[in-house]
């Protein structure tokens, strides 16, 4: 920002105690100054002085020359003496201003400047001015306001609305921004603040040719300025021209050879060309002028990395300490490089110079750390760890030094022992929590794994490399809806992984989604063609969608990766009866039956098909050896029966169709269990929703949700019951995920009219583990209404008063409080 401010204007009139008639010196004083002698105007005041020491117009002129000659100390102390002795006097004041905002003390400006529109509001300088300082220090809207009042009085002063398109630019109005530009560039086509700053505003917007024009203009006007041709080479590499950028950058230090940052951003262009030698040259010139510079060596050493030359960043630090430039960072830097490349000898003599010169910095610690770890000294290696930890390194970069150096002296407990001592230091470092769930896992705790992971996660989701694991776990506890959200976080950071895609996929169809679950499936097979199971998965989605061809040409797949792989021809012999095509349908079944000669329905489906190709013989002897296999299966009626007895048998033959269906618990009997389910008879809504539960129809858990709404309160305790068994989890676990969305509709349960359904609901909440309804429970332990709630093994319904299941929850609730901690 580049904003002119403007000469106070010339004290207009005397003080009523000191008229300029008895100060002949102090006008010959002025005459000299207007002239442009200011040497000779301070002899002049100096001698009105020497006459009246008392003169405060003598020392107000002599403060202002010295100004000129930019001597701010002996103007400064002119004008503390002008002020003290004509405190009302606004010029000394506007002096004063002025020479602060030389020195760039815009708040003791202001000062001065507030003081000086108070004691003459009408002047336009002093408006200008503090409205300078107002926008060097971030007040916005009194800028704006002072330069409006000086426009007013000076409608004709482009500094004014340069400045206040500056101010307008920095609140993001960029409309009267560029307004107030336009504005003064037509009072003063050269105006250069005007020019640079609205270039600015066009480059921000990446118009890069109005941009440019401006620039341009502003070249021609200052031709001698270097910040001109900088300004217009960032432009011009940003749009590309990287050649005309270098061009700007050299005629920048053509007129200023010593600016660092003009070397600095040549050097980075010149490495967008990929011309490193004279990038390097560049950082080098830069280096000498200002060897201090951090970042200068760094930006150097990233393009010898980039350029894989190893040996050459060594040496560059090497000179730079031959040159005496004995900073930590050149030893540190050049320590971490001959680390990288094996010399840890030389690499541990840098890093403990580096630390004689800057001891106890964090980060050379843990470099300490990483050398003496390679070196073999675990012990040493660990104890920098540590106390760079102590010494505030991030426990991003530490942390996970510390617990794999652990594991390597200790072990798997040693490595957990780590985890737990950094949640303790770190309580908000999720990547500790998240950590010792995988070797949690590694353990065989997989209960309080999934807690970790949940905590860890929680406190910190951008760890995606801890999704896939979570997954795993969830997946292993049949949540397939979690673990699919797992996956799915997991694959955003890895999308070509195979195994991620197909592990999603399974949950997908575990859960009912079949297209997506077929769109994972085809991707992971695409990346890696053999995964047998990923074929037979396809394929059995196949057979469900009755896409017979589909289904045969990815179990076929499957077979020819792996002859002995039972499942895909059991695919196939499915696709094939599907199909029509009996005899090939029973090869397979009998190569099935070859590989898992004692599994029962493998004989029963051939034996259909056998059927169907009018061997009688054939098909009774395998239905003879299902009945060996399992006896208890004979004469057991299918899903079609059942569905025949829930239309035309008696309410008890109804009962128990609706029994069975629950425990043969297959897709065909979920799906009848869920029309009755939706139907119009109470009594069999109520057996129905508990057997949804029985059968593990997660799917149906919506339809469910909705039964908690049921006019009538069977059905309503049917559904609380059902989904307090799918959704069960061991209390003493620590908070899983995110409740299911049912949860509160279960809770308002608690209030129920029927005692039935306030027991029901106690236990479903129990069973979820929604301890966060413990005040509600606390209030029905006085409730004396009757109730039964399903035994946790059994299944079994168990008659109990409700504030007897409340106690029993509260309980196991207070009892696992303590672990969860």
């Amino acid at each position: 920002m580049n904003c002119v401010f403007a000469a106070a204007l010339l004290w207009a009139a005397a003080s009523p105690a000191q008229s300029l008639k008895d100060a002949p010196l102090v006008l010959e004083g002025d005459l000299r100054y207007n002239g442009g002698d200011i040497d000779g105007s301070i002899d002049s005041y100096s001698r009105a002085l020497l006459a009246n020491p008392g003169l405060g117009p003598a020392y107000a002129r002599r403060g202002r020359s010295y100004r000129a000659k930019g001597d701010f100390d002996k103007a400064l102390t002119d004008l503390d003496h002008a002020i003290h002795l004509l405190p009302k006097d606004p010029w000394s004041r506007r002096e004063r201003g002025l020479v602060y905002m030389s020195r760039k003390a815009w708040e003791d400006a202001m000062g001065d400047f507030d003081v000086a529109v108070l004691l003459e509001p009408g002047d336009a300088a002093t408006l200008y001015n503090r409205g300078v300082c107002r926008l060097q220090t971030g007040k916005l809207d009194p800028a704006v306001a002072d330069f409006s009042q000086n426009i007013k009085l000076t409608p004709e002063n482009s500094s004014a609305y340069a400045c206040r398109g500056i101010a307008y630019g920095r609140k993001g109005d960029v409309a009267r921004a560029q307004a107030d530009f336009f504005q003064a560039l037509r009072l003063n086509p050269k105006d250069i603040t005007a020019l640079v700053e609205r270039s600015r505003l066009f480059a921000s917007n990446k118009d890069w040719a109005a941009a440019l024009k401006d620039l341009n203009e502003a070249v021609r006007v200052e031709p001698k300025e270097k910040n001109h041709y900088f300004n217009r080479a960032v432009v011009l590499s940003a749009k590309g021209d990287l050649a005309g950028a270098i061009a700007d950058y050299t005629k920048a230090l053509n007129l200023d050879p010593d600016a660092v940052e003009t070397y600095r951003a040549r050097a980075s262009v010149y490495d967008k060309k990929d011309d490193s030698l004279a990038a390097l040259d560049d950082y080098a010139k830069a280096i000498r002028l200002e060897p201090r510079d951090a970042e200068l060596y760094l930006a150097r050493e990233a393009l010898r990395q980039r350029k894989a030359q190893l040996e050459e960043a060594i040496a560059d630090y090497s000179r730079a300490i031959e040159k005496d430039f004995l900073f930590p960072l050149t030893f540190a830097r050049r320590a971490r490089l001959r680390h990288q490349k094996g010399e840890l000898p030389s690499a541990l003599s840098d890093i403990e110079r580096a630390l004689v010169l800057a001891p106890n910095t964090s980060s050379y610690i843990e470099i300490r750390g990483d050398i003496r770890r390679d070196q073999g000294d675990l012990k040493a290696g660990s104890d920098d760890f540590t106390k760079a930890l102590e010494l505030g390194q991030a426990p991003e970069t530490a942390g996970p030094r510390l617990v794999d150096i652990q594991r390597r002296i200790g072990g798997l407990d040693a490595a957990l022992a780590a985890c737990t001592a950094l949640n303790r230091q770190f309580p908000v470092f999720g990547w500790a929590l998240a950590q010792r769930g995988r070797l949690r896992v590694e353990k065989g705790q997989r209960a309080e794994a999934l807690a970790d992971f949940d905590r860890g996660l929680s406190l910190n989701p951008g760890l995606k490399e801890f999704y896939a694991d979570r997954g795993d776990l969830r997946e292993s506890r049949e949540d397939w809806t979690g673990a699919a959200q797992d996956y799915t976080v997991a694959l955003a950071g890895d999308p070509l992984n195979p195994a991620l895609l197909a592990s999603r996929g399974r949950c997908l169809r575990r859960s009912g989604r079949n297209a997506p679950a077929i769109e994972d499936y085809t991707k992971a097979l695409e990346l890696k063609p053999d995964l047998v199971w990923v074929l037979n998965e396809r394929a059995e989605i196949a057979v469900e969608l009755k896409d017979w061809d589909a289904a045969i040409r990815d179990s076929s797949a499957a077979v020819q990766l792996n002859a002995g792989f039972l499942w895909a021809y059991l695919a196939r012999a499915r696709a094939l009866a599907g199909k029509g095509d009996a005899a090939a349908s029973i090869a397979d079944y009998t190569e099935a039956v070859q590989l898992a000669p004692n599994y029962a329905p493998l004989y029963a489906e051939r034996g259909a098909q056998r059927k169907k190709a009018k061997d009688d013989a054939g098909a009774s002897q395998d239905l003879a050896r299902v009945l060996e296999l399992e006896p208890a299966n004979a004469g057991r009626p299918s899903v079609a029966d059942y569905k025949t007895i829930l239309q035309e048998g008696t309410d008890e033959e109804k009962t128990k169709a609706l029994a069975a269906l629950g425990t043969l618990a297959t897709p065909e009997s979920v799906v009848v269990l869920a029309a009755v389910a939706g139907g119009p008879d109470a009594r069999l809504r109520t057996i129905a929703a508990w057997e949804l539960g029985r059968a593990r129809a997660v799917d149906r858990s919506d339809q469910l949700a909705d039964l908690l709404k049921d006019p009538e309160a069977p059905v309503r305790g049917a559904a609380a019951a059902a989904l307090g068994i799918l959704y069960a989890r061991p209390p003493k676990e620590a908070a899983g995920p995110a409740r299911p969305a049912f949860v509160p509709a279960l809770a308002s349960l608690l209030k129920d009219s029927e005692a039935m359904v306030r027991g029901r609901a106690i236990q479903a909440l129990l069973q979820i583990d929604a301890r966060e309804y413990i005040k509600d429970v606390e209030g029905l332990l006085g409730d004396t209404g009757k109730t039964s709630v399903p035994d946790p093994q059994s299944r079994e319904w168990i008659a109990l008063e409700v504030r007897e299941v409340a106690s029993r929850a509260l309980e196991v609730w207070k009892a696992t409080a303590e672990d969860r901690k």
